[in-house]
């Protein structure tokens, strides 16, 4: 299995946050992981272009910037074209689903909770 260097969890609840800590931890393929509240947290950190990530697992209903415009400004980066992006939601709802597929950085959507079984698939259809 591929290591990963950095990983980005764009997620307002905490406790989804910290499970998805947990199973990324677990997994002993990512070297670092930063979690951010919201898409604007996120955004900030994408501007100074220290840390850029590997994927992105991103929530769609957060406060701030939410998901969606999260991915609109993520698109004004050059470098976002690399850079996988799944939406990890607990949105059922077709219209989120089908909207994501509007999203070319958006390789998939997932969701909630995040499993291991379900971020394993996802690092390995990672080019």
């Amino acid at each position: 299995m591929k290591k990963i260097d950095l990983v980005y969890i764009i997620e307002d609840d905490v406790v989804s946050t910290f499970l998805i800590q947990k199973i990324i931890d677990q997994s002993n393929i990512v070297e670092q992981s930063i979690t951010f509240a919201n898409g604007l947290e996120a955004f900030n950190c994408l501007t100074e272009q220290e840390n850029i990530p590997a994927v992105i697992f991103l929530d769609i209903n957060m406060p701030v910037m939410d998901g969606w415009e999260f991915l609109e400004a993520f698109d004004e980066f050059p470098f976002s074209k690399n850079i996988p992006v799944f939406i990890l939601s607990s949105s059922i709802d077709s219209g989120d689903i089908e909207k994501s597929k509007n999203y070319e950085r958006v390789k998939g959507f997932l969701t909630k909770p995040l499993t291991n079984e379900k971020f394993l698939n996802v690092i390995e259809k990672m080019p």
